[in-house]
């Protein structure tokens, strides 16, 4: 694969026929790893002696490391790091053997500004012919960011807020004394007037 370092677009950037290729030697180390990370160990992938007694007479890539190319190519030089996967489609036209040189390319062909959709034709190309096609949709970061507002989040104040949580004080449910009127006091002076004034009447 080449080895020039990445490039990165905006959608802002972009036009359409932009291109951008990349180049791969199929190595058989690279089909034993694919293998390893995807799990799919079919013989005709590893095995020279299944492989020769199949219609492609020898190993062959798996179609979807060929595929992974793309993916190099849009994530690394066009549009770059910050784009993307949103969808791809794949047609396999031919095999990819051991030691085949694969030449990748894409170009845009359709740029939406809602949601900075870019859509790129995407090929693999060997010898000439094509072995793989498609198209791939990915979405592409703006120059000027996001428009959409950042959420501002208010906190209480932390005094405010200690008094909400503190708990109600109770109501004072004892009744209220009531203070009794003092009881009158008896007039002595006056039943002792009286007394007297009758002791006097009797005498003579």
């Amino acid at each position: 694969m080449t080895s020039a370092p990445f490039t990165s677009y905006f959608f802002e950037d972009l036009s359409i026929g932009m291109s951008e290729s990349i180049m791969k030697t199929v190595m058989a180390n690279d089909v034993v790893g694919f293998a390893t990370l995807s799990g799919d160990h079919n013989p005709i992938h590893l095995s020279d002696h299944f492989a020769r007694k199949t219609r492609f007479g020898g190993r062959i890539a798996h179609g979807l490391y060929t595929a992974s190319l793309i993916s190099a190519v849009l994530g690394m030089y066009l549009p770059g790091p910050g784009a993307v996967y949103l969808s791809q489609t794949l047609n396999f036209r031919a095999p990819v053997r051991i030691g085949d040189v694969v030449i990748v390319s894409v170009q845009v062909v359709e740029l939406v500004a809602e949601g900075r959709r870019c859509t790129l034709q995407c090929e693999c190309v060997v010898d000439g012919k094509v072995v793989l096609d498609g198209q791939a949709l990915v979405m592409v970061p703006s120059r000027t960011g996001s428009a959409r507002p950042v959420p501002v989040i208010v906190q209480a104040p932390i005094k405010a807020a200690r008094k909400a949580k503190a708990p109600a004080k109770k109501a004072d449910t004892k009744k209220p004394k009531i203070k009794k009127p003092a009881a009158k006091r008896p007039n002595v002076k006056k039943s002792v007037s009286k007394k007297a004034a009758k002791s006097r009447r009797a005498k003579p």
